[in-house]
């Protein structure tokens, strides 16, 4: 079963900021690695997340992704990796990254719903599961979230976040 992520209406983010007199500075662009065996798939959310603003790229498999941060390529900031890809899985990956590169933020997506207990026991780092099919706006607006949130708190990977799109706590 082909799963994607629905492009909804996007529209350029324009989050870059005018240049300022004092130094021209614009806003940070996000950097995401989108891991998907489904080329189309990973393209879609690549592009959908280009649109929001968020510069992203594309790997295949876990070792093309590996390839890819070993590589001299800009760093990443947050990688949107699919649970069910073939050789090594989604959370065979998320561990790989932790261990070597505890900066970078994992989020895990599929067709296969995992809770927050199962992502916990899971113990691959990741900070939330994102299910498909969502709307890729969704997942760009996730996406500049959980980024802004490691850019303020400097905290590597530090463990699960229970938010996934649509679906945040409601207060007791």
């Amino acid at each position: 079963m082909k799963s994607t992520f629905r492009l909804g209406e996007c529209e350029p983010a324009g989050d870059e900021a005018p240049a300022s007199a004092s130094g021209g500075y614009r806003a940070y662009k996000p950097r995401v690695l989108v891991v998907d065996e489904d080329a189309g798939t990973a393209r879609q959310l690549a592009i959908a997340l280009e649109l929001e603003g968020i510069e992203s790229t594309t790997a295949k498999d876990a070792d093309d992704a590996m390839a890819h941060l070993e590589g001299s390529h800009a760093p990443i900031d947050l990688m949107v990796v699919e649970l069910m890809l073939p050789r090594r899985n989604g959370l065979e990956l998320a561990r790989e990254v932790r261990a070597r590169f505890p900066e970078i933020r994992i989020v895990l997506t599929g067709t296969y719903h995992l809770s927050e207990r199962q992502l916990a026991r899971a113990d691959c780092g990741a900070v939330a599961f994102v299910p498909k099919p969502c709307e890729a706006p969704v997942v760009a607006a996730f996406v500049r979230q959980k980024v802004t949130r490691a850019r303020e708190s400097l905290v590597p990977n530090s463990g699960l976040e229970p938010l996934v799109p649509g679906r945040e706590k409601k207060p007791a």
